[in-house]
């Protein structure tokens, strides 16, 4: 691979008006967008910045990593962008930043604002607990979930509980919750506004009844259990 090429991984945001000025000077620069998140408003948007857009649907992560990447052999900056914050909890960023160093590709990360930033705010965690907050990726420890009741926790990618053939881990986590905190121990289910919904939805409930309210759990929602004991 040539050294002139360079790819720009960034991001709109949640939604399009959180698109950075750093963004829109960045992606202005480059021969080509891939995006995996477009829809009408935003391909419209990015038409009035004459940016030339290449839409990925459909794909596994690795493969769209494999898909913007090849497209070094056409192009010598390239974007990808994507929404949230692009490295965080992001599989499809994480294969293609890999991809394209292993190509010899200079890449460029820009940060956003991400589902953490908003969720921190709809929850008003100005304080957290005593030894902190905890953010658990789910998708990554699915068949066996750590508790920890004593610190704040945020468990991330919890829907993927709720996908065929996981019933057995959805059945444990829940359980052990259940033994861990007290019955009336409260949780909240948070999805942040985003490209993929028009308003921010949160739904209090207490640990007795999770199991019975676990099925409205997407690939969006958040579970945020507070820290039992002392703050």
């Amino acid at each position: 691979m040539k050294k002139n090429k360079e790819l720009i991984i960034c991001s709109l945001g949640l939604f399009k008006n959180q698109c950075t000025l750093e963004v829109l000077a960045m992606i202005k620069t480059c021969d080509i967008v891939f995006t995996h998140i477009i829809d009408g408003e935003i391909s419209r948007f990015l038409k009035k910045l004459s940016i030339r857009v290449k839409i990925i649907r459909n794909l596994k992560p690795d493969k769209t990593a494999q898909v913007a990447v090849s497209a070094f052999k056409e192009f010598n900056k390239i974007c990808f962008l994507t929404y949230g914050n692009p490295m965080f909890l992001n599989a499809t960023t994480g294969y293609l930043k890999k991809k394209a160093l292993k190509a010899g590709v200079k890449t460029t990360v820009l940060n956003a604002i991400s589902s953490f930033d908003a969720i921190i705010s709809l929850l008003k965690l100005t304080k957290f607990s005593d030894i902190g907050i905890r953010v658990v990726d789910i998708a990554d420890c699915i068949k066996n979930v750590a508790v920890t009741p004593e610190m704040d926790t945020l468990f991330f990618m919890a829907g993927d509980l709720n996908l065929r053939g996981n019933e057995k881990h959805k059945n444990n986590f829940i359980k052990k919750l259940m033994a861990a905190y007290p019955k009336n121990a409260s949780y909240v289910m948070v999805d942040a506004k985003s490209i993929a919904k028009n308003t921010d939805t949160l739904i209090w409930g207490e640990v007795y009844d999770l199991g019975k309210c676990f099925s409205g759990v997407n690939e969006r929602t958040t579970l945020f259990l507070p820290a039992i004991g002392g703050k």
